[in-house]
């Protein structure tokens, strides 16, 4: 499914496609990533549209990283103008930041913050915001 022929990744954009898998918030992000870095702005915002709605009813399960599905979401709103798109990577980092906190050892927590590539990224978006 990632490959780096552009053209082999378009058939996956859409959640219609025979060869996309089932779309539900911990596989949207990552169709949403995709749709985003083939620049298909609507198929990505469709599939934040869904991830958002689950984000509604309360945190997203079943993910090892969601940060990086937030991080997904915030790229997405904010390649579109979408004025979501702060407060989205505002609550993120706020999450990140709150279990940053229960780290008492100060090189684990550095690592936690700066070694993990979605925790990195995140605190990069929010400083350079």
């Amino acid at each position: 499914m990632w490959s780096a022929r552009p053209e082999a990744a378009r058939p996956h954009c859409s959640a219609s496609s025979p060869n996309a898998p089932k779309n539900d918030a911990t596989l949207g992000h990552a169709l949403a990533g995709l749709c985003l870095a083939r620049e298909d702005l609507s198929q990505a915002s469709a599939h934040v549209e869904e991830i958002l709605g689950y984000l509604e009813t309360g945190p997203i399960e079943g993910t090892d990283d969601p940060i990086w599905v937030s991080l997904i979401c915030y790229r997405v709103l904010l390649a579109n103008g979408d004025p979501r798109a702060p407060p989205i990577l505002a609550t993120a980092h706020a999450l990140l930041q709150e279990r940053a906190a229960r780290i008492d050892d100060e090189n684990l927590r550095r690592s936690f913050l700066e070694n993990v590539p979605s925790h990195r990224e995140l605190v990069y978006a929010s400083a350079t915001r």
